[in-house]
């Protein structure tokens, strides 16, 4: 048993609020570190070059950041409330770091020289820690200064649901938003173990301290308890969303592509977005260019000091490759790891 195979454990029980093939895509990978595998030098070069590419993003975002008094805020990537977390669910990869991007969003708010909010979404979403706090933060900006959230061009799951208070949302015309949704999966070992000659003994106290492991079959009052901590979770989430939508539960519930991914011009039909448009319309509707102007930001206090973290973070799109590729080595779905997102 490798390390990675009590992460692998860790990361099915909990609850994810992250787009479906972003999710196998990740399990995937977790499959292959925990069988011993790894990516092939091809795959691996093909990270660096992608993620080469994504540092260039990340450096005109800055250049952008650095334009007039308006503060462009990426969220990029899996998300965790702490990036330590992540890191080590995704082998190493980077990913946002829920508690810092709130921190920066405060002082921005706070900071009367920044006139508005310009939140840069390309995320798959991740892991629902920290969710609701970030969306009620964005929420609050509300009557303070304007919070405009591009998907740039994905805003999935926890991504939208942190997003989705913005004052308004902006798709890119590729783009996607949605997977309103939240996913848990339980794996049982116990066939597996028994074929090796393991068998494994739990001693616990608290009756149901060691419910759901994964060295014997999953019960009905188990599965219970999980389906209740994933419908709390997708509770919140719904609510968040007809909030910050201006819309009904049940109209999130029932609509709003229903864990589906949801297309720009969709997005804006069913009140998911507000328009179609690009970054670059984004940031000309504040007068400012994705190149930078000729004025230098007004930066928050602390900000300043954390520019070339961020510009590092921006990095963290290398995630959503490893995912992806991750997928070619085998998925969760096909072994019987599925649910709804």
């Amino acid at each position: 048993m490798t390390p990675y195979s009590r992460v692998l454990r860790a990361a099915y029980s909990m609850p994810w609020a992250l787009e479906e093939s972003k999710l196998l895509g990740l399990f995937g990978l977790l499959e292959l570190k925990a069988a011993g595998g790894n990516a092939s030098e091809d795959v691996l070069a093909a990270i660096r070059s992608e993620n080469a590419a994504s540092a260039a993003r990340g450096a005109a975002m800055a250049g952008a950041n650095n334009s007039g008094s308006i503060f462009v805020l990426p969220l990029f990537g899996l998300m965790s409330y702490r990036a330590s977390m992540m890191n080590d669910i995704s082998g190493g990869a980077r990913g946002t770091s829920l508690d810092a991007w709130t921190a920066q969003f405060k002082q921005a708010l706070n900071d009367p020289r920044i006139s508005a909010i310009v939140i840069v979404a390309a995320s798959p979403g991740g892991s629902v820690d920290g969710c609701q706090e970030a969306a009620d933060l964005v929420f609050s900006a509300r009557g303070k200064k304007p919070v405009t959230a591009i998907a740039d061009t994905t805003a999935a799951s926890a991504c939208f649901w942190v997003i989705s208070g913005a004052s308004e949302i902006v798709v890119t015309p590729s783009g996607q938003v949605g997977s309103i949704g939240v996913f848990c999966a339980h794996e049982d070992d116990s066939e597996a173990l028994k074929k090796q000659g393991v068998k494994v003994s739990l001693i616990s106290a608290g009756a149901f301290k060691t419910e759901g492991n994964a060295f014997q079959p999953l019960g009905d009052e188990a599965r219970a308890a999980m389906q209740g901590m994933v419908d709390d979770y997708y509770g919140m989430f719904a609510r968040s969303v007809a909030r910050g939508r201006g819309v009904s539960v049940a109209d999130v519930r029932g609509g709003m592509g229903q864990g589906r991914m949801v297309t720009a011009q969709r997005a804006v039909a069913l009140k998911m977005a507000d328009r179609v448009g690009t970054l670059d319309s984004v940031l000309a509707k504040y007068g400012i260019s994705s190149g930078g102007g000729n004025t230098r930001a007004l930066a928050a206090p602390g900000i300043s000091a954390q520019m070339q973290r961020r510009r590092d973070q921006l990095r963290i799109a290398q995630a959503e490759n490893i995912e992806v590729r991750a997928a070619n080595f085998g998925s969760a779905r096909d072994r019987g790891h599925g649910g709804g997102f």
